[in-house]
């Protein structure tokens, strides 16, 4: 469906324009269009949208294309971008698709991982590209020879993906991107996941935020896209500012991003999560306790440590034979972990992830049956973007939030708050009430100040996410006046949202059909769980500490940590004159080898406290640490 976000009907007036300049005829063109999508695209997967945008990138608009369907593959996502190729009478278009998984230069923040987990399907994308009639090529700097240059000038590749970093800073192909006789067969330049030129202007990937700058250095005349799986129109306003697109000239396809096979539902946590109430995440392995199969499950978790101390406590829980399938992934982890890890979760061989939003970027996994969310994101957007990693093969999936109820009682006194204040005196007077000022008694009674010195003290909580999580009505409907979705088209194929559910099952003339009365069960389960005990971490102390390992079983853990130490030092530090010894000396190999079973990163900690590498890769060595022992029993 195409929509408009206060934009004018600007492919008409584009139509208009055009019949007039060189008598553009818009039914002919259009017929055209329809035909050679036909020819190559399944007739079941084309939608008058996709012939909307190929005629406004035609006829030199830009283009912002929002509610992207989160279910299809990055596949289907390139063939869309690629269609205004198969329109092109000279065979020499090009579409120059620029993605945050793509082109990473390797001195940056090491986020090679994600460019690899886009890369697992890559082989398939190509060649269904090429049954297009087109070629593929992915532009990387360590891959950037002088061969490669000359294919791109001659246009054999007519489908380039690659990285903001090769885009503004690489010396030869940014510099064909400036040139005119270059870009007057440039199509359009894509910008993928465009929210993020707004979300990471102030994180570590700030070069994607730079993309603005990539306006000024093409040529006038070359139409950009922005694309994204779903964004609010507040970002949406910003990054369309970014990027320089004009209310004038920019075509808006909105497709909204409400997803009818996924259930969302809300769990509240009893406990502080923040003190350690991992029990909440007992639900996700009940049915292989019961002695049934795990659930291919993605559990998000805000930070490191957290996603950390859910896989253990998992692990825990489960027996021996189970263990191994379940494990985290964070962007600490080293590259060649993170890519053995990702692999084994697209084929089965893990079941349960706990991840941080970060690593999981570029990684596509259809049969993903359940999310989950510890503790809350900073914005109801983030976790959209979370939960739409749920049942992207279509079959039904659900989304489980759980929130500490500490933080949603502060938020709501941080509202009320909020609410004290007279819009018409100006968002001065807004900030002022959270800031660290003394409180003017004058001014409020007691109980406001109150109210706002303990906001000021609490995590803060947007109010779209708030009115997610607080709401009475469907939680469907206040995502999509969120999201400013249009009207949906398809009713969810499952039940709807807990809150829709609860509503149904209250009603006493209301049928509750199987698949309702299942997700309620399980709904039901999660919210009673009993939760856990804290277990303070184990320490090494003369008292606790594990019995030393034998000499055959200290030999196989001493050439595994030798292994491990040789395989990071050649990935991450192979450029520099110093031995692999200087990543982990032989005295610390010594003191892990004989210090007795080591299962948590404090017992690590613990066995070498002034190890510098501790933060980088005391995980992975965890890793390899555990399996080893757990071989030998």
């Amino acid at each position: 469906m195409s929509g408009s976000l206060c934009l004018i009907d600007t492919l008409e007036i584009a139509r208009d324009a055009a019949h007039e300049a060189r008598g553009y005829d818009p039914q002919a063109a259009r017929a055209r269009i329809s035909e050679e999508l036909k020819n190559v695209v399944d007739e079941t997967e084309l939608s008058d949208w996709h012939v909307d945008m190929t005629e406004a990138i035609m006829l030199g608009l830009d283009c912002v294309l929002t509610g992207l369907d989160t279910g299809v593959d990055g596949l289907v996502r390139v063939r869309q971008f690629a269609m205004p190729l198969l329109v092109d009478e000279t065979k020499r278009k090009m579409v120059v698709i620029i993605t945050p998984q793509g082109g990473l230069k390797n001195y940056q923040v090491n986020l090679v991982f994600e460019f690899m987990a886009a890369e697992v399907t890559r082989y398939v994308q190509s060649q269904q590209i090429r049954d297009m009639g087109l070629s593929l090529i992915t532009v990387r700097d360590e891959k950037y020879t002088k061969e490669v240059h000359e294919e791109i000038r001659e246009r054999k590749h007519r489908v380039i993906v690659t990285g903001p970093w090769m885009a503004l800073e690489h010396k030869q192909f940014s510099r064909l991107l400036r040139s005119p006789a270059f870009t007057k067969d440039v199509a359009a330049i894509v910008v993928d996941e465009a929210h993020c030129v707004s979300e990471w202007i102030n994180s570590f990937r700030r070069q994607y935020s730079r993309l603005s700058q990539l306006r000024d250095i093409v040529p006038l005349g070359v139409p950009f896209v922005a694309a994204s799986p779903a964004i609010p129109p507040m970002i949406l306003m910003d990054v369309r500012q970014r990027l320089g697109f004009s209310t004038r000239s920019t075509f808006l396809v909105n497709l909204g991003n409400d997803r009818a096979n996924v259930t969302p539902l809300v769990v509240r946590m009893a406990g502080d999560a923040r003190a350690g109430d991992l029990a909440a995440l007992h639900f996700t392995v009940q049915e292989a306790l019961a002695g049934g199969d795990l659930v291919k499950t993605i559990i998000f978790f805000n930070n490191c440590e957290l996603a950390l101390r859910g896989w253990r406590h998992l692990r825990e829980l489960l027996p021996d034979a189970l263990k191994e399938r379940v494990d985290f992934l964070y962007t600490l982890r080293g590259d060649y972990t993170k890519r053995v890890v990702a692999q084994r979760f697209l084929d089965g061989e893990i079941s349960i992830l706990c991840a941080t939003e970060a690593a999981m970027t570029g990684l596509d996994v259809a049969s993903v049956r359940r999310v989950v969310q510890y503790m809350l994101p900073v914005s109801l957007f983030r976790w959209a973007q979370r939960y739409s990693h749920a049942g992207r093969d279509g079959k039904p999936a659900v989304a489980v939030f759980l929130a500490e109820e500490s933080a949603l009682k502060n938020a709501r006194a941080c509202v009320v708050a909020r609410d004290t204040v007279d819009d018409t005196e100006g968002i001065d007077e807004l900030n002022s009430l959270f800031s660290d000022e003394s409180d003017d008694a004058s001014s409020d009674d007691d109980s406001i100040r109150r109210q706002r010195k303990a906001a000021r003290k609490q995590k803060q909580v947007e109010e779209g996410l708030l009115d997610w999580l607080e709401t009475t009505e469907c939680r469907r409907a206040v995502a999509n006046r969120y999201f400013d979705n249009p009207v949906r088209s398809q009713d969810p194929i499952v039940p709807c949202c807990d809150v829709c559910l609860r509503r149904k099952a209250d009603d006493p003339e209301a049928h509750l059909s199987s698949d309702e009365q299942a997700i309620l069960e399980f709904h039901q389960r999660a919210r009673t769980r009993e939760p856990g005990p804290v277990v303070p971490p184990a320490e090494l102390t003369k008292d606790n500490a594990p019995a030393p390992r034998q000499e055959e079983r200290a030999k196989c853990l001493r050439d595994a940590i030798l292994e491990w130490r040789w395989g990071c030092w050649e990935q991450h530090c192979g450029y520099c004159v110093w031995e692999p010894r200087a990543l982990l000396s032989e005295n610390a190999i010594n003191k892990l080898v004989h210090s007795g079973k080591i299962e948590t990163m404090e017992q690590l900690r613990a066995a070498m406290p002034d190890w510098g590498f501790f933060e980088q890769h005391g995980a992975d060595l965890l890793t390899v640490i555990t399996r080893e022992d757990q071989e030998w029993q």
